[in-house]
């Protein structure tokens, strides 16, 4: 069943010895040019579209060449009001002059009797603010919020409300039943936008990223069915973990992910992917990624330098969203 779900690899055997980066940008770059995602082009106001005959419809065409960077942050000051903390997040944004930021919930509510309402009127505060203040961006260029909603929030009423400019984005992790009922849920607010990330190294690390990517796919299918969409794909591992990582194990989930043929949008131009090292953000960038996250750490500025600095050698540009 995996094995069915990709797209235009030929060598995607479970158990397979991995490739060198050389070997791994080679194919790359041959896979983009023999499996071309554009069927037939048109244009509207937001840009040029190609139809996408799995979902019956027309969906953006995307461009390779236009970098976006995101900052991830953590609520770690429960002192702070809503209020003050949408305000410095949103000021942070700002002055990097990224398109947006990933916000993750705390596990366990602060200073609240474990009340999951709670924390939903935390996320619809925050994103009313959020919301007001980007009167402050051009109209095109608004500050977008992922909410990383950890497994640990099983209450389906806290995705029924939740502000447009806001993405609810659910962590992966084995159960995908468990993440379809809770992406079911949150379907019933017409507004509200989906995604999925994956966040535990473990998923990098000891699972085979063919069976990764295949489970996503099915997640995506389930949504598909039932009228919805996953808007985006996160791939970015928590940089806190036990577990230690390279930007190898990102990469090879990447190319799994971009060889998915599934309904709607690229999974490339659906990907957001965090910024380890130089080497693989150049081999993510051959692949056609064009999202990517940084943490908001003392290696913020050096992982936005880097990110500019790949992109303008590649021939790519990097989208400042401050001006």
């Amino acid at each position: 069943k995996a094995l069915s779900r990709i797209g235009c690899s030929d060598a995607t055997i479970p158990g397979r010895s991995w490739m060198s980066r050389l070997e791994r940008t080679a194919r790359a770059r041959a896979n983009e040019a023999r499996c071309p995602q554009m069927r037939s082009t048109s244009s509207h106001e937001g840009g040029a579209t190609y139809y996408d005959s799995q979902s019956g419809q027309h969906v953006p065409l995307h461009d390779e060449s236009k970098i976006n960077a995101y900052l991830r942050v953590a609520r770690e000051r429960p002192d702070i009001s809503q209020s003050s903390y949408a305000n410095m997040l949103v000021n942070r944004v700002k002055d990097l002059g990224v398109a947006g930021s990933l916000l993750a919930l705390p596990h366990q509510p602060h200073n609240v009797d474990d009340d999951d309402n709670k924390i939903l009127q935390f996320v619809e505060s925050l994103g009313d603010d959020m919301a007001a203040d980007s009167k402050t961006f051009d109209k095109d260029k608004s500050c977008t919020l992922f909410l990383h909603i950890p497994p640990s929030y099983q209450s389906s009423s806290q995705t029924k409300q939740t502000p447009a400019n806001s993405h609810l984005c659910f962590e992966y992790h084995n159960n995908t039943e468990s993440i379809a009922t809770r992406i079911r849920a949150a379907m019933k607010n017409v507004t509200v936008t989906t995604s999925i990330g994956v966040f535990n190294p473990t998923y990098y690390i000891d699972e085979d990223p063919i069976s990764v990517a295949s489970q996503i796919a099915s997640l995506i299918d389930i949504t598909a069915e039932e009228g919805g969409s996953i808007s985006n794909i996160l791939l970015a591992p928590s940089s806190t973990a036990e577990k230690k990582m390279d930007g190898d194990d990102i990469v090879r989930l990447c190319e799994e992910m971009t060889y998915l043929d599934v309904p709607g949008p690229t999974v490339k131009s659906r990907l957001i992917v965090s910024v380890r090292d130089e080497d693989q953000l150049e081999e993510c960038l051959i692949m056609g990624i064009s999202k990517y996250i940084v943490d908001d750490d003392d290696g913020v500025d050096e992982r936005l330098g880097m990110l500019m600095d790949v992109s303008a050698d590649q021939g790519k540009d990097f989208v400042r969203h401050d001006k």
